[in-house]
């Protein structure tokens, strides 16, 4: 399983700032590799990602408020960190959850202000 374009969007808006510019590009040139864990929940899902020499300090990313969106459905995302681990939520933030196969699918990652 690989990340998908959009996951690495996500990734990028929220975790970036708290690497250094080596150990970015060092994700950006293993992340067709990545040992990837998916759990779809009903309501999104959790993709957990194993990097080995990425060692990461325990952490709730969730600014900027990063949304993606498709004609049917709207979701959120936080990623959590913890030494060599990266775990991506995805969550419903609309009516309709989204479907099993959401990954699938064309998804636009939006920056939103809830202020």
């Amino acid at each position: 399983m690989k990340l998908k374009i959009y996951e690495i969007k996500v990734i990028e808006l929220l975790l970036k700032n708290k690497l250094s510019e080596n150990e970015w590009m060092k994700f950006l040139d293993i992340c067709d590799t990545i040992d990837i864990d998916y759990e779809y929940t009903g309501a999104g899902y959790f993709l957990k990602l194993k990097i080995t020499n990425l060692n990461l300090k325990k952490a709730t990313l969730d600014t900027p408020t990063v949304i993606g969106e498709t004609k049917n459905f709207t979701v959120g995302f936080i990623i959590y960190t913890d030494q060599n681990e990266i775990v991506i939520e995805c969550h419903s933030w609309s009516e309709f959850n989204p479907p099993k196969n959401m990954r699938e699918l064309d998804i636009e990652i939006k920056i939103i202000n809830l202020n």
